[in-house]
């Protein structure tokens, strides 16, 4: 068995075999992705982890959840195609799986470099509305009161 170099073009853009179906770097492939697509799916479904913790607000963690679910389907997708060793439109070379765990990594620090500016903004938030409660206010407006009603 002669070992390449995984990130020469030649071996980028070929279709493994049969055999190479399940090397070791399309196992811990599969892994990832899978774990990343059922994690992904829970961020969404239950998006006050992150909030709870001061780190992101519901509507930026739905909001990424959603990117990481369709960047993990995708890479299914290409792992799926790889495994039925089926290769419409060249979806079987390995690039594509390559692209797909790039993307989720490109992602990923997006959604770091999101959480190190919005973390520190989230947290003088919540310490001012503590400080507010704790004076008394409410933290929202009293409802408007109708001119032309009497009292």
């Amino acid at each position: 068995m002669r070992v390449e170099n995984p990130l020469s073009w030649d071996y980028l853009t070929t279709v493994p075999g049969s055999d190479e179906t399940f090397g070791p770097l399309a196992t811990a492939y599969l892994i990832v992705f899978v774990l990343g697509l059922i994690g992904s799916i829970y961020l969404y479904n239950r998006p006050t982890i992150l909030s709870s913790r001061h780190l992101l607000r519901r509507s930026t963690t739905r909001t990424w959840a959603s990117v990481f679910i369709w960047i993990f389907v995708i890479g299914i997708f290409f792992f799926a195609v790889r495994w039925l060793q089926i290769n419409p439109f060249g979806f079987g070379q390995r690039l594509w799986m390559y692209l797909s765990a790039l993307a989720a990594i490109i992602a990923g620090v997006l959604v770091m470099a999101q959480i190190r500016v919005a973390s520190p903004q989230l947290s003088t938030e919540v310490a001012q509305a503590q400080v507010a409660r704790s004076r008394g206010v409410a933290g929202r407006r009293p409802p408007k009161r109708s001119r032309r009603r009497k009292r």
